[in-house]
């Protein structure tokens, strides 16, 4: 194809490109005049390095600012022999003063404490502001961090998801995206796997894989992902236990909204047993048929025979 100068491969009997596409997000604000999509952190280089450099001054507040101490030269300890003492580098908050006792006037050798003040909680308040930008331009809350200072400690569980409103939208957006994509590609690759098995027979070893006959004219593949905010069980149960009274949902959808972390045959068995202390058949009526039990009866009876 024009424009393609990598090499391509040919399979034959297999339909279709093995390449698929995903939107990009749009515009590039950063890069106007590129083909290529917009960064989830565009516009926020200048806050990036803001955060560098937020980061760098707060660990410099730790080893630096702390309270000094002043003494005369004439206090540092001294051994037998009136030499002062090799003072351990690694000591860095005392100042020694020149001055020797002679020449201080008679005035008696003081120790002098000089009180740094802490710069943590300016640095702690920028350093925030500037992740938050981060977080506008991205669109996400920045209570999904996880980073202690941002979570509203007065806040209950009602509130996460109003709090975490803008990272619920992004997310949506992105999964519109990736959705259909992980989809396509999904069914390719299984399609390439079963196109693989069928020319190399026994010759292709995929461990764990079992051999799968799928009739890709009327197969499909649906990606589904779990919501970002997960409902207590509380609220699972009063809200699917009512659309169940109201007669707008049917019991196993109920027991599958609620017990969702159960296994599926869990969840049949919690339905079976409902339906049997209600006096409710637990068969399908969709899947009994008199015309199907007639022919079942014919077969048994040609059997029989």
């Amino acid at each position: 194809m024009a424009g393609i100068e990598q090499e391509s491969y040919a399979f034959p009997g297999l339909q279709g490109m093995i390449a698929f596409e995903k939107p990009n997000r749009m515009p590039n604000n950063d890069f106007p005049e590129s083909g290529y999509g917009s960064s989830d952190y565009s516009r926020c280089t200048v806050a990036f390095d803001k955060l560098d450099e937020l980061y760098s001054d707060n660990a410099r507040e730790v080893r630096d600012n702390k309270a000094y101490t002043k003494i005369t030269k004439s206090m540092l300890p001294k051994d037998k022999e009136g030499n002062v003492l090799t003072r351990n580098p690694f000591q860095t908050n005392i100042l020694v003063d020149d001055t020797d006792m002679d020449q201080a006037q008679g005035k008696t050798p003081e120790l002098g404490v000089s009180q740094i003040d802490d710069k943590t909680e300016s640095i702690v308040g920028k350093w925030k502001l500037e992740v938050s930008q981060i977080c506008a331009n991205a669109g996400l809350s920045p209570t999904s961090l996880g980073i202690p200072g941002f979570e509203a400690l007065n806040a209950d569980d009602k509130s996460q998801q109003e709090r975490e409103k803008a990272t619920i939208g992004t997310r949506k957006k992105k999964l519109e995206l990736w959705i259909p994509y992980l989809n396509e590609v999904l069914l390719k690759l299984l399609e390439f796997n079963t196109w693989l098995r069928e020319c190399y027979g026994a010759a292709l070893v995929q461990p764990g894989i079992e051999k799968m006959d799928i009739d890709f004219t009327n197969c499909n593949v649906k990606v589904s992902f779990q919501d970002y905010v997960q409902a207590s069980e509380q609220e699972r149960i009063t809200t699917w236990g009512g659309a169940k009274q109201m007669g707008v949902c049917d019991t196993e959808t109920a027991v599958k909204k609620i017990f969702h972390k159960l296994s599926n045959d869990e969840q049949m068995d919690i339905v079976a047993k409902i339906k049997f202390e209600q006096g409710v058949s637990s068969d399908n009526p969709n899947a009994l048929s008199m015309d199907k039990l007639l022919e079942e009866d014919k077969d048994k009876d040609k059997e029989k025979e």
